[in-house]
């Protein structure tokens, strides 16, 4: 029986629910924090405020699509060679996949910065 797949499976969705859990609790105590501070009269500071405003620029989008589309091409291109040198020549096309979803990622992230810069001058 091979149970690496089912490990895989269980622990993909139990990643995901975790890291949902973890960010509502992180929500719940900063709302439950900021109430406190209101009933006691006090402003609450401005990082507890701002903490849900936090929102990236495009500019940093951009940078993380284009970072996560150099890690897949690697990744891919790492593959690709790996299957290639074990001698699976005929299986190391699976290694083309994340290269090629890497070049459309960082392809996307090089056309919003070029795209933003255009219309925005050479400023950030």
């Amino acid at each position: 029986m091979d149970i690496t797949g089912i490990v895989a499976i269980v622990m993909g969705i139990g990643i995901g629910m975790l890291a949902i859990w973890v960010e509502y609790k992180r929500k719940r105590l900063i709302h439950e924090e900021r109430m406190e501070a209101l009933r006691q009269g006090i402003t609450p500071p401005d990082w507890l405020v701002d903490i849900e405003e936090k929102r990236k620029t495009p500019l940093q989008r951009a940078l993380g699509l284009f970072i996560a589309g150099l890690i897949l091409l690697a990744i891919g291109v790492w593959l690709y060679v790996a299957m290639w040198w074990m001698g699976l020549g005929s299986l190391a096309f699976w290694g083309a996949g994340p290269a090629f979803i890497g070049l459309a990622l960082g392809g996307a992230g090089l056309l919003i910065y070029m795209i933003y810069k255009r219309r925005n001058g050479h400023g950030e």
